[in-house]
């Protein structure tokens, strides 16, 4: 994933299947340390580890596109 502003890389994503869906979590941030929070976020993710937090979830294909969840934020 890329840095809205800059453009530069920003995290790596990592998909995989789970339960017959996509699901994708950030496995490594390029950008900053390692160990940054979520303090932008909502619930129960605010305040958690970015690295290791699903961000996209229940993905699958429907039509010429893709349906499912998506966790939004903006980066700092």
């Amino acid at each position: 994933m890329y840095h809205p502003t800059t453009g530069k890389p920003h995290m790596i994503i990592e998909i995989g299947k789970e339960g017959g869906s996509l699901e994708g979590r950030i496995a490594e941030l390029v950008d900053g340390p390692q160990d940054a929070v979520c303090w932008n976020c909502t619930g129960e993710r605010q305040n958690k580890p970015l690295v290791g937090m699903t961000i996209l979830w229940d993905l699958g294909p429907s039509g010429g596109g893709w349906t499912g969840a998506l966790l939004r934020w903006q980066p700092a």
